[in-house]
């Protein structure tokens, strides 16, 4: 004797087989992947759509098992947030991406030991606005202005212990102009000279920390080696003459000894 399957029966069964339709058809669309390290540490965990392409969340670790980055698709491109870690766990820094796969918005990222490395913004995958740079212990090392992912207009640059090492300029396309100075953590002039359209021009003064000239450098029109060159050591006594020619070598090139003796 066969039993017909009551109405209610039929409802339950097909009600069954709707939600293993979608759970199979969801499970193949979003397929989870893995890839592991050499000690059986979780290196890998991300899906792919129906075109085997990056959808979702993506996540990569390190192999002691802490997390390293996060990342989000979209038919196989990055968009949205991403962040990514030290292996110590500690943030070191997010970003957040647009349609076109390209950087937007604020920026940060982080030393190791959690203080703030440096800070600014992106539009269109380029650095832009005002930005920040930072040594280890939280002291400012660098700022200044950025446009098309360049250095502009005026950077302040400092020493570990906040003390000034320098002082550049650059155009808006970021070529180095004017007058470059740079400094010892004891405050004495390390060189002075200026750029021209993104080269060196004219005299450039190199010195020791004692404040001593170490070597004299020249740049003609051209932008190119001219002129006598001079070395000095710490004493200030001359130690060495180069002469150049519109960048060419020329002439007799002198090495002194102590006694100021030719070689």
């Amino acid at each position: 004797m066969i039993l017909k399957p009551t109405r209610r029966l039929m409802k339950k069964l097909l009600f069954l087989l709707a939600i293993l339709h979608l759970f199979f058809s969801c499970n193949g669309q979003y397929k989870e992947q893995k890839t592991f390290f050499e000690n059986g540490q979780v290196k890998e965990i991300y899906y792919l759509d129906e075109n085997r392409q990056l959808t979702g969340e993506a996540k990569i670790y390190f192999d002691n098992g802490k997390l390293s980055t996060v990342n989000k698709y979209k038919s196989g491109k990055k968009i949205g947030e991403s962040k990514w870690y030290w292996k110590n766990g500690k943030l070191r820094g997010s970003a957040s991406f647009g349609e076109n796969e390209k950087m937007y918005g604020e920026w940060k990222e982080y030393h190791e030991n959690g203080q703030l490395g440096n800070s600014g913004s992106y539009e269109n995958g380029e650095k832009t606005g005002a930005w920040k740079y930072y040594f280890e212990n939280g002291q400012l090392s660098a700022f200044g202005a950025m446009k098309n992912g360049n250095r502009i207009d005026q950077w302040k640059l400092y020493h570990r212990d906040g003390t000034t090492r320098g002082l550049e300029r650059y155009d808006e396309n970021g070529r180095p102009i004017g007058e470059w100075k740079e400094y010892y953590e004891n405050g004495q002039l390390e060189s002075i000279g200026s750029y021209e359209d993104g080269m060196k021009i004219g005299d450039w003064n190199y010195y020791y920390q004692n404040g001593r000239l170490e070597h004299v450098e020249i740049y003609n029109q051209y932008k190119r080696y001219n002129g006598e060159w001079k070395f000095y050591n710490e004493q200030g006594t001359l130690i060495k003459t180069e002469i150049y020619s519109d960048g060419k070598e020329t002439g007799d090139w002198k090495f002194y000894d102590e006694k100021r003796q030719f070689n």
